[in-house]
């Protein structure tokens, strides 16, 4: 998938407008002051919002609004938060982590399903009596890097921490507006110095490192110019993966129903729930390197890592099979649609996996060249556009009930696996269908198919073959656009789903421009086509499905440069 790399990168930082000095801010009124403030007897400069005043911002210290009959507390030690370790700091409280832990679930499980959530609650629980192991710490220090920025509050605090390290103390410097992407370098370059030195970072290999290495992958991918360091970093994850035989350890049942617990379980203490678990966190950390795999092997000449034959795991189940640590049988990835035993657990992870796994044939093929690799036309069925497209229809043809695209189905599945599952599925018919278009549609007036070499007799296309095809692109667009209007403020922020949204609002123009090749109107309205040829269209950006794409990647931005980037690039 293009990254930050194949995009042109933009000043997004130097361009923001900078936050004011405090001389040049209007003063405030605070009808209350937080504890801190009160008992210092100083000003206290806050919104009455309940969010931290600017004097605990910049001390590093947990901001606290006392109750109407609660006394004032204690005064506390001067500020030594930048001395302090990272995750010890007094902003971290547990609340804090569990706003973190949503964060994480909604914009990045869907590609870094492996954390175990429940057991990560547990160790923030009891941190102040049980400090978090090394490797616990590691993980951590991840979600920190993918989720701070995400957070207004704790990116004040962080900001102002990174600030004084690097200032003073006693600085009176002002946050800048790239403040979000900041913190979160600041966290993901603390994690670079955990994993230790470069003989040490790669040497030491273990379940949580190849994690630790997969999150930097997947945010580094997020940032300007950040893809071929993402696909550095993936790609020592995968090794690392297949050095610790995370590939494998399962076997197909054959006639059984549910499958048979290794047999070093039993000699073990620890009940066969936990082992379980741990088994499915290692499944699921292996299919992390696929999926990334997938998405980062493409364009560029990068080569996948990862061999679909090779994996010797079923795929993983459901999110309460696996917090529940229960046993059960979900299948394998290439065993699907070939006459094998359907899964019993099926899950919208099991079918993303196998989905991201037609979504790397699928970009092979067109970065290869697509059409112009290909001696046969498309409907011929030995043809890889063909073999392709029925790959992909018998994705659909063989998805539950429960898993297909509706309102209703949204709201009963995790959104944002559930989403990814269908920006997913979009972005394959568009990526596949788009190679029969033609990029400057002028010379015709409905869908003919490629308008330059190699063309095609017209005696010997199949009937309204050109104007299906065409339709996929259009209808996968609009698929994308109801996507990004259901979810709301519940939409993914991941690499993903921005590229998905920047390629719908780039079918979107098309549209506009050639209202001829989208014959159902999925993408342009028939009011828009009329506004065209009175010459009286409107900005692309401002009306129509379209904007709804602009809006979505201007909302993001913010927090997400590469969606900056993408909105420029139209």
């Amino acid at each position: 998938m293009p990254d930050g790399d194949d995009l042109k990168s933009t000043s997004a930082g130097g361009s923001r407008p900078k936050r004011p000095s405090r001389a040049m801010r209007p003063p405030m009124r605070s009808s209350i002051a937080c504890l801190r403030c009160r008992k210092s007897k100083i000003k206290c400069d806050n919104d009455n919002t309940g969010s931290p005043c600017d004097t605990c911002i910049k001390a590093g210290h947990k901001c606290e609004f006392p109750e109407p009959t609660l006394l004032p507390a204690k005064r506390s030690k001067p500020p030594t938060a930048p001395k302090q370790e990272v995750l010890s700091a007094p902003y971290l409280t547990a609340d804090l982590w569990h706003q973190l832990f949503d964060i994480y679930k909604l914009h990045f499980a869907t590609e870094l399903p492996f954390l175990h959530l429940t057991s990560l609650k547990g160790i923030i629980h009891d941190k102040d009596i049980k400090k978090p192991s090394t490797e616990s710490n590691l993980i951590l220090l991840g979600i920190l890097a993918l989720t701070a920025r995400f957070h207004p509050d704790f990116v004040k605090y962080v900001a102002h921490l990174t600030h004084d390290k690097i200032a003073g103390p006693k600085s009176r410097g002002i946050l800048a507006s790239s403040a979000p992407s900041m913190v979160s370098d600041y966290f993901s370059n603390t994690l670079t110095k955990a994993l230790g030195p470069l003989e040490s970072a790669l040497t030491s290999a273990t379940v949580v490192r190849v994690q630790a290495f997969l999150m930097l992958g997947l945010y580094k991918w997020s940032q300007p110019n950040g893809g071929l360091a993402a696909w550095m970093y993936v790609d020592v994850a995968i090794q690392m993966a297949q050095g610790l035989k995370l590939g494998f350890g399962d076997k197909p049942l054959g006639g059984k129903r549910t499958p048979a617990l290794s047999p070093q379980s039993s000699k073990s203490a620890r009940p066969p729930s936990e082992f379980w678990k741990d088994q499915e966190i290692r499944r699921r950390t292996m299919f992390s390197c696929l999926i990334l795999d997938r998405l980062l092997s493409c364009g560029s000449d990068r080569v996948s890592m990862v061999r679909s034959d090779d994996l010797q795991i079923q795929l993983p189940c459901t999110e309460h099979a696996s917090d529940l640590g229960r046993v059960v049988y979900t299948g394998f990835l290439r065993q699907m649609g070939h006459g094998m035993e359907p899964p019993i657990d099926d899950s919208v992870l099991s079918r993303f996996v196998q989905l991201a796994d037609f979504w790397g044939d699928i970009t092979k093929y067109s970065f290869a060249g697509g059409r112009h690799t290909e001696s046969l036309p498309p409907w011929d069925q030995e043809s890889t556009f063909y073999q392709l497209n029925t790959k992909v229809d018998a994705f659909y043809a063989h998805l539950p009930e429960e898993f297909t695209w509706s309102s209703s189905n949204f709201w009963k599945h995790d959104s944002s696996m559930y989403t990814s599952l269908h920006m997913l599925g979009a972005l394959c018919k568009i990526m596949l269908h788009r190679e029969y278009i033609p990029f400057i549609a002028i010379k015709c007036s409905e869908p003919v198919g490629p308008l330059d070499e190699p063309v095609f007799d017209r005696e010997t296309v199949p009937d309204h073959f050109w104007e299906r095809s065409a339709e996929q692109v259009f209808k996968a667009g609009r698929h994308i656009i109801d996507l990004v209007s259901t979810c709301r403020d519940r939409l993914p922020h991941s690499s993903l789903v921005i590229f998905a949204i920047w390629q719908a609002a780039f079918v979107g123009i098309y549209a506009r421009h050639y209202p001829h090749m989208d014959t159902q109107n999925h993408m342009v309205s028939k009011q828009e086509i009329e506004e065209r040829n009175s010459g009286n269209m409107s900005e692309s950006t401002q009306t129509g499905n379209t904007s709804i794409a602009f809006q979505a990647l201007t909302e993001v931005a913010p927090h997400q440069i590469m969606a900056s980037d993408c909105a420029t690039q139209h």
